[in-house]
């Protein structure tokens, strides 16, 4: 797996123009500088985007100080900027949000940590991956660096036919990811708690969508890879029947014992990683699709068949 950071620099200065200086700094400009690792193909989507920002400060009492809201008619070339004026070495905490569409509805820290952000359906991601920071014992008049991290775990799933047997041919046909969080917390470790918190229907990918899977990339035996893309969602060390994210990939079968009938498909249910179940916010999981000799599906817990 591979942490994939993405950087807000919030520059803060102090300055004498204010009258009681000794006491106050004046905090200003954001400053956006993208980081992330080598890529072989275009993201889908846009991972680096930011089309509305929030800024929350509180004090050391859980109070919020203040909020910044910068929809997107107002980012001027994708960069947040605004002026705080907060006390000089003084310890806030520094809560940081993107693409959340709205003005985050929180008035104290205590609110910020139980509110959840709900995606109305599981790839509501497309303007935009939402994102989010939280920043503790962060002081006025020092340089604050806030690291905002994609609330949304990614997937990269190809398939691996270089064991099959003879004759043996699997076209994929869809791809669902299953058990898919509706909601995620601020804070990390976020998690559904029932099967209320996930979407009755996961993410669903058919049709041209999943033609990587069945291309051979040259030289390598690996088919191309298909991104997926679910809100984060830690298990732990088990499953839980319902809650914990799994992939589903069905396929056209054809060898030379059996075949699929037209419109009908074969079902290859596994667990994205093997050992432990947690999907953590803004990281990248490799996902391989092992076939194995005739290649037929098992309930598994891994991508190997």
């Amino acid at each position: 797996m591979r942490k994939i950071p993405f950087i807000l620099l919030f520059l803060a200065a102090c300055t004498r123009t204010e009258p009681d200086s000794s006491h106050y700094c004046l905090n200003s400009t954001f400053i956006l500088l993208s980081s992330y690792g080598p890529e072989t193909r275009a993201a889908v989507p846009d991972e680096t985007a930011i089309k509305d920002f929030n800024l929350l400060v509180f004090n050391a009492y859980g109070e919020l100080e203040e909020h910044v809201f910068v929809p997107e008619r107002e980012l001027h070339g994708g960069v947040p900027r605004c002026t705080l004026l907060l006390m000089k070495d003084v310890p806030y905490t520094f809560i940081a949000t993107a693409n959340t569409g709205y003005k985050l509805p929180v008035t104290s820290l205590e609110e910020a940590r139980s509110f959840r952000y709900h995606l109305a359906y599981p790839d509501e991601y497309g303007p935009g991956i939402p994102m989010a920071v939280v920043r503790e014992d962060a002081r006025a008049g020092t340089q604050v660096e806030l690291r905002l991290e994609r609330l949304m775990t990614r997937l990269d799933l190809q398939t691996d036919r270089r064991a099959l047997s003879e004759g043996v041919f699997i076209k994929v046909t869809e791809v669902e990811v299953e058990a898919c969080p509706s909601w995620v917390s601020l804070f990390p470790s976020s998690r559904p708690l029932s099967r209320a918190d996930v979407f009755p229907r996961g993410l669903v990918l058919r049709g041209s969508d999943v033609d990587p899977l069945n291309r051979e990339e040259e030289g390598t035996g690996m088919s191309g890879l298909v991104s997926l893309y679910v809100l984060e969602n830690c298990q732990g060390d088990e499953p839980f029947a319902g809650v914990t994210t799994r992939i589903t990939v069905k396929a056209e079968y054809h060898s030379p014992d059996f075949d699929t009938e037209a419109g009908e498909t074969l079902s290859y249910r596994f667990y994205p990683r093997e050992e432990r179940y947690d999907l953590e916010r803004n990281t990248v999981y490799p996902v391989v699709l092992k076939w194995e000799g005739e290649g037929l599906p098992t309930e598994a817990s891994s991508g190997t068949f």
